[in-house]
């Protein structure tokens, strides 16, 4: 295995943390880096100091990066109930990884609830991203791109403005 500490600040260089409700799937090269950083880590059990432990799982993210499994569940509490969060994660099934809304009334009756696949969140995360992201095609004309970029970032916009009133009451106060 290559060294460890240039590998880890390139895993550092494209990883931020957790900034959507899904865990990233890493390549092959990249997993086989983590696992080895865990295996040296805890080769033996007590090699690292309590803080040295920490420090590595928080710099390199290992809390999050590289994991096999994660259930991260979270709670809101709001006027008429509680509404409930959780994202599941499994590196073995990625067709089982989703990320779950459920709004309970303070009864526990179930009011809505949603399941959302890794595909419909990374599509919400890939289309906020856009206009940052928007690669020009070697051969488009640089009118078409920025006619395009500006309809894109136009419809961001719009989708922008829809949460927002969102979060607003819906009716008249």
């Amino acid at each position: 295995m290559p060294r460890l500490i240039p590998l880890l600040c390139l895993l550092l260089a494209g990883c931020r943390p957790m900034t959507a409700p899904m865990v990233e799937r890493l390549d092959d090269d990249t997993q086989a880096v983590v696992d080895y950083g865990w295996n040296n880590m805890l080769s033996p059990p007590d090699r690292l100091d309590r803080t040295l432990l920490l420090d590595a799982v928080v710099l390199v993210q290992l809390y999050q990066l590289g994991v096999d499994r994660l259930t991260l569940f979270s709670e809101k509490d709001v006027m008429d109930g509680v509404v409930t969060m959780e994202i599941i994660f499994d590196r073995q099934k990625p067709e089982e990884d989703r990320f779950s809304i459920v709004y309970l009334a303070h009864d526990a009756t179930e009011l809505r609830a949603e399941d959302f696949s890794r595909e419909e969140v990374e599509d919400s995360v890939r289309f906020f991203q856009g206009a940052s992201i928007c690669e020009r095609d070697p051969d488009e004309p640089e009118e078409e791109f920025r006619e395009r970029l500006a309809a894109m970032r136009a419809e961001i916009e719009t989708r922008r403005q829809e949460i927002e009133a969102a979060m607003l009451p819906s009716g008249p106060e």
